[in-house]
């Protein structure tokens, strides 16, 4: 597999066996012929379908993906609101491993019967993965959202 110098395509190419297009895809045949199995050319994704442009060399040993360009696609969020929404779906994960660790230290610190403890080092850990992650482009987002811009 060999990734594009635009870094928007991928090829694949066979040792043995072939590519073929098909109304629903890309099939991938064997060296006798026999069905292996298919590519669809559209794939699901967050709000739209990526579609993708096949080409085949002639001996169909090479296939070579490319994504179909969607003005769409490249739409940036628009407002303080999009923004924030999309710096905190960023972030979450971040939130989520350092929470974690906050329980983890929390845990023998405080125990069972000293349940604030834990409650606040895994609080204090989603805030800081949080931020780490987040970095400057969330805290940006965090104030024109909070400060009520458009």
């Amino acid at each position: 597999m060999q990734f594009g110098t635009d870094a928007k395509t991928v090829t694949t190419t066979l040792d043995s066996g072939t590519f073929t297009a098909t109304s629903t895809g890309i099939a991938i045949a064997d060296r006798d012929g026999q069905l292996i199995s298919t590519v669809p050319l559209v794939f699901p994704a967050k709000n739209r379908d990526i579609a993708l442009q096949p080409t085949i060399d002639h001996d169909g040993k090479a296939l070579t993906l490319r994504p179909i360009d969607d003005p769409a696609a490249e739409s940036q969020p628009t407002t303080s609101a999009e923004r924030w929404n999309q710096e905190v779906q960023r972030a979450s994960f971040g939130a989520l491993i350092g929470a974690g660790i906050g329980l983890i230290i929390g845990l023998p610190l405080g125990g069972i019967i000293l349940f604030p403890i834990p409650m606040a080092t895994t609080a204090i850990g989603a805030a800081i993965g949080f931020l780490a992650v987040g970095g400057q482009p969330l805290i940006d987002a965090g104030v024109a959202y909070f400060s009520g811009q458009p």
